[in-house]
């Protein structure tokens, strides 16, 4: 199990309950390519030996916003692999 809470500039926070596992193997070599796609500019962090990758299959997911002052919140329960966000 695994429970997630990010905040980047305390403008929004995202909250996640579900699985997790470390990937390994092809699996791994296959999230850094996508990473590195998405994020080239971090090539020296996701390259690096000590950097590992994790899998999350959400069950329950939340997102609060406090750009607009009161918090709004968005929540996700109903999560299966063919969901889209």
């Amino acid at each position: 199990m695994s429970c997630v809470i990010t905040a980047e500039g305390h403008e929004f926070t995202l909250q996640i309950d579900g699985n997790v596992g470390e990937l390994s193997g092809a699996e791994a070599n296959d999230a850094k390519k996508k990473m590195l796609l998405a994020e080239p500019e971090f090539a020296n962090f996701f390259n690096d030996e000590s950097t590992r990758f994790f899998k999350i299959s959400p069950k329950w997911m939340r997102l609060r916003d406090y750009t607009q002052g009161e918090p709004t919140e968005t929540v996700f329960s109903d999560i299966s692999p063919t969901t889209t966000v």
